[in-house]
């Protein structure tokens, strides 16, 4: 296992801000039971049984010149989507779906009552105010798949990039549904790396979106693997560099993440998620 801090269920919540203020990132195992793990798994299994093939798209990283033109992931604010991962044709890719996928998102914890029971843990909600948010609102979720042999890589990036507000506010919860390890997947992340300017903002301009670069400051090492068990819940900060490497592994990686801002910081108009006005974002 590689080393880093693991803190208990029943650790003080001090005791996490305090970390999480000087790493970045705080890994707290056990927050999630194994029996809760695998009802968001089926429940999965389920959503993804009774989608249209109309609601298939792919995953293009934000290197691929496709990502710029993407509808569909701008579309998901307010919705369940699925995405594809990249090399599988939405058309063909019916059989066998679940094994295919990327990723579905991004209003989970909204729209499917399960979702919204495991995103909405009254555990969390105290743990987001003892974060500092003052007004948590749940902006985006996202069922994370890397199936064996077919999840990819996901390159060094913040969350601060995707999500942003002024001043900025992200926090990203992700929960391992599986165990995570370096073979399947696991999260990397760079200690210390949140003290580091943010390098770039998705912005949608136009219904594209642009990669601004507001920084040309290297990432620094991405390179501490948080090897977790089921049910853990990793702390990232909006700011804090993260990746994974592909899946060449027998074993799945099923996460789960969801992101939350405070509601009392300005959550830009040309963020790529947006919703209508007649489902904004709320709390726990």
């Amino acid at each position: 296992m590689s080393k880093f801090m693991m803190f208990h269920p029943e650790s003080k919540h001090v005791d996490i801000n305090n970390f999480f203020k000087e790493h970045g990132y705080a890994v707290i195992e056990r927050f999630y039971a194994s029996d809760e793990c695998d009802q968001l798994i089926e429940r999965m299994k389920g959503i993804v049984d009774k989608q249209s093939q109309d609601n298939l798209g792919v995953f293009y990283t934000i290197h691929d010149e496709e990502h710029n033109k993407n509808k569909h992931l701008f579309d998901s604010g307010d919705k369940i989507s699925l995405f594809l991962e990249k090399g599988f044709d939405a058309k063909t890719s019916r059989n066998n779906l679940f094994h295919k996928l990327n990723k579905v998102g991004h209003a989970l914890h909204d729209i499917d009552p399960i979702f919204s029971q495991f995103s909405r843990k009254p555990a969390l909600a105290k743990l987001s105010k003892a974060l500092g948010i003052k007004k948590p609102l749940l902006v985006q979720s996202m069922f994370i798949f890397k199936s064996p042999k077919v999840g990819g890589e996901v390159v060094p990036h913040q969350d601060g990039s995707f999500l942003y507000t002024e001043p900025e506010s992200v926090i990203g919860f992700w929960v391992a549904l599986e165990d995570a390890t370096i073979k399947n997947g696991c999260l990397m992340i760079s200690d210390k790396g949140h003290f580091s300017p943010l390098r770039q903002r998705f912005r949608k301009v136009n219904n594209e979106s642009v990669m601004e670069q507001t920084c040309n400051e290297e990432f620094p090492e991405v390179d501490l693997a948080l090897e977790v068990k089921k049910g853990s819940l990793v702390l990232l900060h909006g700011r804090l560099p993260h990746r994974s490497c592909a899946n060449m592994s027998e074993k799945s990686r099923y996460a789960y993440a969801v992101h939350v801002i405070d509601g009392h910081c300005h959550y830009l108009d040309d963020n790529w998620l947006t919703r209508p006005t007649s489902m904004p974002f709320v709390g726990f």
